[in-house]
């Protein structure tokens, strides 16, 4: 038998009628509350909810179901390291826009998986910090298998990003050579800095720092990391996707930590300033004090760098972006054609 928990009707708080009572009498308001046992068919909410949620009646000629929702593919956004990345958006009003990862081979499933896995654990160690840079990760949508329309039979992934454009930081590196402005290279690795310092303050290291996994954000001081495949605890094993990738590491590190990631963001930003991965070879037109940073930071050879954390090194850019630049200016970095 079903149990109903009643409310005064004028204030609110919970009635407790008698058995066969047709009125109640609230002892907190004095309110008189009339009880009705007639009841409301849920069929029409249900013909109601499945008419809302067909895409036909919101116009939409062209969509795919993905764990029972369904969404309008757009551009494809980048070609991963086992997936495709498409624009999406919900087919229905009021829509949303989201990300959506395709598996190309069933072959990496678990690698693909391993990706909202390590997510997942990631937000739920999460939830409690108040820390605003929170919101420059991907939450997690749905996945499963794409059942109707384009994909269909594929393995994806649907996960909700922060808005805005962005563009790679690979790309960047491929139209400029010579490298990027320093005074701009600044504010992209802190933005760096402060989501590997949000990763390692619960014990999380990003383990993938590579210039793919690095958006920046268009007409903005804005950079996010994305690949995630690789995010873990500290101290379990460091897996590389590609053998190409072991350019970011140290040498010697075997296992993510802290320095893993903050080694190879110094590796990614030797690059965007035309330089190697070591450190070595940057553009002419960068600083001194800046180069000798990066460089020294990327040289290291070392599971740890003695006295140097995410913030602390964020903290110490601030310091020489003063020193060489003065105060600070609005300097964001246009797409690459």
């Amino acid at each position: 038998m079903a149990e109903h928990a009643i409310s005064c009707s004028q204030c609110g708080a919970p009635l407790q009628p008698s058995r066969f009572a047709h009125v109640a009498h609230c002892s907190h308001c004095g309110g008189t509350t009339f009880l009705d046992e007639d009841t409301v068919s849920a069929a029409p909410f249900r013909e109601a909810l499945v008419e809302w949620n067909s895409p036909l009646k919101h116009g939409f000629t062209s969509w795919l179901t993905l764990a029972g929702s369904h969404w309008s593919p757009g551009r494809r956004l980048a070609t991963g390291d086992f997936s495709d990345v498409y624009e999406i958006r919900r087919a229905r009003r009021p829509s949303e826009n989201a990300i959506l990862k395709v598996l190309r081979s069933k072959n990496d499933r678990a690698r693909f998986d391993r990706e909202w896995d390590a997510l997942d654990q990631f937000w739920k160690a999460l939830q409690e910090s108040p820390d605003p840079t929170r919101a420059r990760f991907p939450t997690l949508a749905l996945r499963g298998e794409v059942t109707y329309g384009p994909y269909s039979g594929r393995n994806a992934a649907i996960y909700r990003h922060p808005n805005g454009r962005f563009f790679s930081a690979d790309r960047l590196r491929r139209a400029l050579p010579a490298g990027i402005s320093p005074r701009s290279s600044i504010w992209v690795w802190r933005r760096l800095l402060e989501s590997l310092s949000l990763m390692h303050a619960l014990g999380m290291a990003h383990g993938a720092v590579l210039l793919r996994h690095i958006l920046i954000e268009t007409g903005e001081h804005g950079a996010r990391l994305i690949g995630f495949n690789c995010l873990g605890r500290f101290g379990t094993e460091l897996k590389p996707i590609t053998e190409g990738d072991r350019d970011y590491y140290p040498a010697n590190c075997d296992q993510l930590s802290a320095a893993t990631d903050v080694v190879a963001s110094a590796r990614c930003m030797s690059q965007l300033l035309g330089g190697r991965a070591d450190g070595s070879r940057m553009a002419d037109h960068v600083p001194p004090a800046l180069r000798e940073l990066v460089e020294r930071t990327a040289k290291s050879n070392s599971n740890r760098i003695d006295g140097v954390t995410a913030w602390n090194l964020r903290e110490r850019l601030g310091e020489l972006a003063r020193a060489t630049f003065g105060a600070p200016m609005f300097c964001p970095i246009a797409p690459p054609q």
